[in-house]
């Protein structure tokens, strides 16, 4: 039995730097390996007796026991960097606070313990690989209870009060970037259920979770705006997860909404579709159906162009080059993915839909002369 009451850390600073030949900071400080010269003090071996051979400790089959009050620390600096070809990463962690506190006990049946009042944040992180590049302004990680029990026939894991927040996060890859100003997720409780014998997840459930982002954009290679959305949120009453051979998934009671999507055109200025307002209520899906069902969808302020110019040009083709894998000059000799003809469509439905104020413009100067149609 070890029983710790508190452990605490202040302004640790730690750096871990993986040189392009392989060798680390750190390994001056590491055991030689088993490979050193001859010279090196290797310890005796015991010598073996029957009495040695046979004798088993008093406290075998005894589970031991860890219990630590309260684990904190504070200010953290984290640094990491490996240069070596191809997997070269840098990733920099700063203002970095964690608390936890823990009650285990592990014996030859297994394990079976409660990690509680987890808290993780930080005021800094930022990740380098390859020029694709990911930071966030402040990151915030939290759970009540995580209870833990491989003792049991069927292994779970439990998860209360899940939430994890993030603030003025940005990602850049290839020609694209992707801005967030706040993203936060929400559980209620999640359940995980593992196959003793594999070792594996076998069945996931998460009850109430939500997902809400504010002030996303996607820009392109010209760092000018592409798309621009005010706010989304997804959220269910219950999503179920059977990871066997086909895996399943299925959710209860879904919550989509989505406010003020923008697409902005090739030259920036006009705006080539909009939607001031999307909320679908009381759905449920299924990856077995492959279905989505919606009790009732409400659409609202939408609007969208297509427009040619004289040389062939479409509006929206600045965005579509953003996604396309393979130029124009190469595109003959693209790989083309075949759909499976096994494999059934999903289905979405809603008993109820409603549109207000709804429009459409369709515009081609190629022909003589111009035409252009437009709906209000």
């Amino acid at each position: 039995t070890l029983g710790v009451e508190r452990i605490g850390v202040e302004g640790a600073k730690i750096a871990l730097a993986i040189a392009d030949d392989g060798r680390a900071n750190w390994q001056a400080l590491l055991p030689k390996s088993a490979t050193s010269s001859a010279t090196d003090v290797i310890p005796p071996k015991a010598e073996s007796s029957p009495a040695a051979a046979t004798a088993v400790p008093s406290s075998a089959g005894s589970p031991w026991r860890l219990t630590l009050g309260r684990f904190e620390a504070n200010e953290m600096a984290l640094s990491f960097s490996d240069r070596r070809a191809p997997s070269a990463i840098a990733m920099t962690l700063g203002q970095a606070k964690l608390g936890l506190g823990i009650a285990m006990e592990a014996g030859p049946q297994g394990i079976s313990g409660t990690l509680s009042d987890f808290m993780f944040s930080t005021g800094a992180f930022a990740a380098d690989r390859f020029g694709d590049k990911f930071g966030v302004q402040s990151l915030r990680v939290m759970l009540s209870t995580l209870n833990l029990n491989t003792v049991v026939d069927q292994p779970r894991v439990g998860i209360e009060q899940l939430k994890f927040d993030v603030s003025s996060a940005i990602g850049a890859t290839g020609k694209q970037a992707v801005r967030v100003d706040r993203m936060a997720f929400d559980v209620r409780d999640i359940d995980i259920a593992i196959d003793k014998a594999m070792s594996t997840v076998s069945a996931l459930t998460i009850n109430d979770p939500m997902f809400e982002a504010q002030g996303l954009g996607l820009t392109g290679d010209s760092s000018k705006p592409m798309v621009a959305l005010k706010s989304v949120a997804l959220g269910a009453k219950q999503v179920r997860a059977e990871l066997g051979l086909k895996p399943q998934i299925s959710a209860d009671v879904v919550r989509t909404a989505l406010a003020a999507l923008v697409v902005h055109e090739s030259d920036d200025k006009a705006v080539a579709a909009r939607l001031g307002k999307l909320e679908a209520t009381g759905g449920h899906a299924s990856s077995s159906t492959r279905s989505v069902e919606f009790e009732r969808i409400v659409l609202a302020d939408g609007y969208a162009s297509a427009s040619y110019t004289a040389d062939g040009r479409l509006n929206w083709d600045r965005l579509i080059a953003q996604f396309t894998p393979t130029s124009a000059a190469n595109a003959s000799t693209a790989t083309r993915i075949e759909p499976n003809p096994t494999s059934r469509a999903w289905n979405i439905a809603a008993k109820v839909v409603e549109m207000d104020n709804f429009g459409a413009a369709y515009a081609d100067a190629r022909q003589q002369p111009p035409l252009a149609v437009a709906v209000r």
